[in-house]
């Protein structure tokens, strides 16, 4: 438990201190950050509202945790992204409970915990305020419960195991939906079949089905006599159509070997040492059943997920806890034989590749030929330099890993390499981002510093994209979208949101009807797209992709 509490304190320091330092970024942190405001002021802790609309795409604990961050922190880029980071230690903390409760090591279950702390994919999801961190937490307890009460023989502390399963995969359902039951199944059926133990599945589903219905139905029985539409919406609409629909209607379209890619990228640093990690499965195999319990919950997730039709990067989450504990168990299992050549060759060429990147953002400040990147890091110039000491210190850490003869120091020093690029992503992307797209990176930032251009009660419209950002920053609800509705398009079809939607002809007519002032807040493209079908704004500012624009009522007197 000790080497456990000492991972905790180096990750909080990479994870939860510099929080805050990153602006807002949008649509989504600014989304999960908006509903639980509007959550606070309005009191109403059963039905999910954007911009005073409702908003059904997901149910409520994820909301309610946020909210209470808020509460607890203020309303702050910290207190928003603080649920992510505490869910993934806690996901730690399960994957450390489930090594070291089977295998009786205190090292490798640390390891397995580090090892997921340290995947590029959990590091970006943890900071960043979505749902999907407290999604996986969720899950990951289900697994983890179930395989340790089929594991225990008394039955009274089975049942207990039984019960914490159920209460997490009904947490689960509250925090996305009806995925929560999905994914343990398909995972738990084929385990339970390989184990010969069909006959004890329904000896150990009923109690975990149970617990998970009782967790879920208080909200469940609200939100329906509050929303009667609320149930077919989420489930037909955001569920069995998200899910079956053909990949060029579905949202997130995409082909079914789009995780492969992704899963590769968000496994660095350890896709590195993928090879040796599967020659030490291929020489052991699968011969425990905490082995094969994770190679059936990371393989039947990932199917799962590459079957759907919309897919996100951030989706497969719920694969890397039982990935990061066959990794580790591999590359032991691999390094135990002795010197491993194939170990010792990928951490030299990763070694090398990091001080590439380092050398690479060095020279870059002192030749003439890279200008174009230079003047974006002119301003803060220790941003570069923390990263460039960042892929330093990779480099130098994984060529001493390579060199160690315990196994246990090789690992460890492997998954100490990244921190410090770790931290200095905190403050580096978004810089690093607005070299390559030359887009606005801080769009809450550019709404705050025109806010005082904005009279008290004027009417500002916004695309749908910029709307959560401006709801959150303005501190109002009765915000106009300005011609399409985007993902508030199911709000808008109820009979107290139909006029909250303005066409781009509409405009002059609303400036008019308003009597005062009217405030436009969009991106370049569209503003452009419009042209002549928007008045002249008497004043605009258009830079990055941001649009601010002003119409004034002009006031046509009677002859």
């Amino acid at each position: 438990m000790k080497q456990f509490l000492i991972i905790i304190l180096i990750a909080t320091v990479v994870y939860i201190v510099p929080l805050g330092v990153r602006p807002m970024s949008i649509p989504d942190e600014s989304r999960y950050a908006e509903i639980p405001r509007e959550m606070i002021v309005s009191g109403d802790w059963i039905v999910p509202h954007l911009n005073g609309m409702r908003y059904f795409e997901k149910p409520i604990l994820g909301y309610w945790i946020n909210a209470i961050s808020i509460l607890v922190f203020g309303e702050n880029n910290f207190a928003i992204r603080l649920p992510s980071a505490l869910s993934v230690f806690i996901s730690a903390f399960l994957i450390f409970l489930l090594v070291r409760k089977f295998d009786r090591d205190d090292r490798k279950a640390a390891l397995s915990a580090a090892a997921f702390l340290t995947c590029i994919l959990v590091f970006a999801i943890g900071v960043f305020n979505v749902l999907d961190s407290m999604f996986a937490l969720f899950i990951t307890g289900t697994m983890v419960f179930f395989f340790f009460a089929t594991q225990e023989s008394e039955i009274k502390q089975r049942n207990l195991l039984l019960t914490l399963c159920g209460v997490c995969c009904g947490l689960a359902f509250l925090t996305k939906g009806f995925l929560a039951f999905a994914l343990p199944v398909i995972g738990i059926l084929p385990f339970m079949l390989w184990e010969k133990r069909a006959k004890d599945i329904f000896k150990f589903a009923w109690l975990p089905a149970i617990v998970a219905v009782l967790v879920i139905s208080p909200w469940a029985v609200l939100i329906h006599l509050r929303e009667k539409d609320f149930w077919f919406q989420f489930f037909w609409v955001e569920h069995i159509r998200r899910f079956f629909s053909p990949n060029n209607i579905a949202q997130h379209a995409k082909p079914c070997w789009f995780f492969v890619p992704v899963l590769a990228i968000g496994l660095f640093p350890w896709i590195m040492l993928v090879p040796t990690a599967l020659s030490g499965m291929r020489r052991k195999g699968f011969l425990n059943p905490l082995s094969r319990f994770t190679i059936c919950w990371f393989i039947f997730f990932f199917l799962f997920f590459s079957a759907s039709s919309g897919k996100l990067a951030t989706y497969i989450l719920p694969c890397f806890p039982p990935l990061m504990i066959l990794i580790i168990d591999g590359l032991l299992k691999h390094l135990e034989q002795g010197r491993s050549w194939l170990f010792f060759g990928t951490t030299v060429i990763t070694a090398v590749l990091m001080a590439t990147a380092s050398l690479f953002l060095v020279t870059s400040q002192t030749f003439d030929s890279m200008d174009n990147l230079r003047v974006y890091w002119d301003e803060e110039v220790w941003k570069w330099r923390i990263l460039a000491a960042g892929f330093g210190v990779f480099s130098i850490s994984t060529l001493l890993a390579s060199n160690k003869s315990d196994i246990y120091k090789q690992i460890k020093l492997y998954s100490m390499a990244p921190l410090l690029l770790l931290f200095a992503v905190h403050f580096t992307v978004p810089k690093t981002f607005r070299f390559i797209s030359k887009e606005c990176m801080d769009p809450v930032g550019m709404i705050e510093s025109h806010m005082d251009k904005i009279e008290p009660n004027s009417v500002i419209l916004s695309d749908d994209y910029f709307v959560h950002a401006v709801c959150w920053v303005s501190k109002r609800t009765n915000i106009y979208l300005f011609e399409n509705a985007g993902e508030l398009k199911y709000g808008l079809s109820y009979n107290d949101s139909k006029r909250h939607c303005i066409q781009p002809e509409q405009l002059r007519y609303l400036t008019k009807r308003a009597k005062r002032t009217v405030t436009l807040i969009t991106n370049t493209t569209d503003y452009e797209r419009y042209g002549d079908r928007l008045p002249k704004p008497f004043y605009i500012e258009n830079t990055n992709g941001f649009v601010f624009a002003q119409y004034r009522y002009e006031r046509k007197d009677k002859k």
